[in-house]
């Protein structure tokens, strides 16, 4: 089903509980019945993949570039209507888990590499690229131009992913969207048979969980087997062994010192970037049921594709009437 369907079932009362995106959800939905409400936490980030098994893509200056040339607000305003908010590069979803960025590191790379298409420029000038007549940035005959896949059924990220592809193309770098169906559009990314790839994880409790997800050298595989995530192929022994650490300490202050230490990862060797907050989308009915997870109970995550917590949520409805 695709989210357009899905929110139509919702907007007629035919579904009770919804987990997409719904373009300008007040008219098209909350002014449909006074029971009708939604509440959208961050939780995790939705991330420009790279490939980095690609020889170009290896290069941590194109990557860099890449993070500054994304224009993150407005890829969330176009995209999700602002109701994922913009991402950063540390990797550290705000305002969820604020206590977490390390702020000071953050801001030596560009204030958290806010966008900055001349600072983009600059850095793939620096390594030796130029912009060809055709407006490309190439080096040694290499043309930086690939193709980004995403899942066509999404129509926030569809819209996402147009704005990042103009942004690329201000700084000289050529990409073309490949809106898959679903099944096809999961086995490439992975599989890893993709250059670009935009996608989530589900993240945690922490940021070290997506951190992990995105960094953890056993969560990924060979090109053509499907990894559980770290879908770029990212792989670092000594990255490695701290996420191993932290899974092996309750202190407090050890932990945070550890995603710091991945934040640093993050911010210089740029191996995902970050460009919306993934929020769980959810929206409810409460003229059906009582006992919805809340902003002022939020007893569990309240999208129905989280598990176990959609559980929870069940054992906690009571029907009306």
């Amino acid at each position: 089903m695709t989210n357009d369907t899905a929110n139509t079932y919702l907007a007629n009362g035919q579904a009770q509980w919804g987990s997409q995106f719904i373009p300008n959800i007040h008219a098209f939905y909350i002014s449909k019945s006074p029971n009708y409400h939604y509440w959208f936490p961050p939780v995790a980030n939705v991330s420009l993949f790279i490939n980095l098994t690609n020889p170009i893509l290896k290069n941590v200056a194109v990557r860099q570039a890449m993070a500054y040339a994304i224009d993150r607000p407005k890829a969330s305003l176009i995209g999700e209507y602002g109701y994922e908010p913009a991402s950063n590069q540390a990797g550290i979803v705000t305002p969820t888990f604020s206590g977490w960025l390390d702020a000071p590191q953050a801001a030596s790379y560009g204030n958290n590499y806010a966008y900055n298409p001349q600072k983009a420029i600059s850095i793939l000038q620096a390594a030796g690229y130029k912009k060809g007549s055709d407006g490309i940035m190439a080096k040694g005959g290499q043309k930086l131009q690939f193709t980004i896949l995403n899942n066509g059924g999404f129509s926030d990220w569809v819209a996402a992913v147009s704005v990042i592809q103009q942004n690329l193309k201000a700084v000289g770098i050529q990409v073309t969207p490949q809106n898959l169906a679903a099944t096809t559009y999961q086995t490439d990314l992975y599989g890893g048979k993709y250059q670009l790839g935009y996608g989530s994880e589900t993240g945690g409790p922490s940021p070290y969980y997506e951190m992990r997800q995105w960094l953890y050298s056993a969560n990924s595989a060979p090109i053509g087997t499907a990894a559980g995530s770290n879908f770029e192929r990212y792989s670092n022994s000594s990255t490695d062994a701290l996420i191993n650490q932290y899974a092996t300490t309750a202190d407090a202050a050890t932990q945070h010192s550890i995603v710091s230490k991945l934040q640093s990862i993050m911010l210089k060797e740029v191996p995902v970037i970050p460009v919306t907050e993934s929020v769980d989308w959810f929206q409810y009915d409460t003229g059906s049921f009582s006992g919805w997870p809340t902003q002022g109970n939020p007893y569990a995550q309240p999208a129905a594709y989280n598990y176990p917590d959609w559980g929870q949520t069940m054992l906690h409805l009571v029907p009306k009437g």
